[in-house]
């Protein structure tokens, strides 16, 4: 049987740290990472994406559905998701930039013209111009990464080296919006800590 060796903390790799938790490896980190999120916020695991400088997708699954982040080299580049609430023309209503009128007409526009892309067909609508069109992108893309840092139920993966599409490029770093993150998530936290879940029973 051969002797254990004890590696020096220079030569690991943080795998996961959280606080409480602290999981390092000597092989880099693997191309695929599960977990629950019980164990830690998705903003840490972010966190952790950004500081390693990770390229792949981060996706966090609840009973809801399933919101996937994109990342090149620790860079937020994109999401999508499965969310009724997360869908292009919800966020720009939500946001100011669209009537329900014309969220409507966009909607029925798109069924007609079947494969349009509902961004494409606002801007043929004329509700949208090209410029406003990739800000409001971003605006989708910035609401789907804050709702997914807001989860505390569920699963979570990290699949290494899988791409975004069309990538975004937004106006702040990738590590100010975890910041932001964390600071809505506690705030989230103690909200339900004083006046408990809305889907408790009763």
């Amino acid at each position: 049987q051969g002797v254990p060796v004890r590696q020096s903390e220079t030569e690991l790799v943080s795998i996961l740290e959280a606080p409480g938790i602290a999981v390092r490896s000597s092989q880099p980190p693997p191309s695929f990472m599960a977990g629950s999120l019980d164990v830690a916020p998705v903003a840490e695991l972010v966190g952790l994406l950004v500081r390693q400088r990770l390229t792949g997708r981060l996706d966090v699954t609840t009973a809801a559905g399933v919101r996937a982040l994109y990342f090149e080299g620790g860079t937020y580049t994109g999401s999508t998701s499965t969310f009724t609430a997360d869908r292009f023309g919800e966020v720009l209503w939500r946001n100011g930039h669209l009537s329900l009128d014309q969220l409507a007409i966009a909607s029925e526009y798109v069924k007609q013209e079947q494969g349009k892309l509902f961004g494409r067909a606002l801007v043929e609508l004329g509700f949208l111009d090209s410029g406003r069109l990739r800000t409001c992108l971003v605006e989708q893309a910035m609401a789907v990464f804050q709702a997914a840092c807001l989860e505390d139920r569920g699963t979570i993966a990290f699949v290494k080296d899988s791409y975004q599409r069309q990538p975004l490029r937004f106006g702040t770093s990738t590590a100010e919006l975890v910041q932001q993150a964390l600071k809505q998530a506690e705030a989230h936290l103690a909200v339900l800590a004083r006046v408990g879940r809305l889907d408790r029973p009763f």
